[in-house]
């Protein structure tokens, strides 16, 4: 079976709780479709090389 990775950023002001929700739902949805998730990983706040230029709701926290 191959690997993936999954790549999740968040913007920094995002509450723990609802990674934790993301996370689990994420999970739920690679484990309906018979994956399995491996490890779990958290880069915690990292900053980028590059600054965004469309801020349109899209997430910049870096999570694995």
């Amino acid at each position: 079976m191959p690997l993936y990775d999954c790549v999740m950023q968040l913007k920094p002001h995002v509450k723990k709780e609802s990674l934790m929700d993301l996370v689990a739902r994420v999970s739920k949805h690679v484990y309906a479709r018979n994956g399995v998730l491996t490890d779990i990983k958290s880069f915690g706040t990292v900053q980028l090389g590059y600054g965004i230029k469309k801020l349109d709701g899209r997430c910049f926290q870096v999570i694995t």
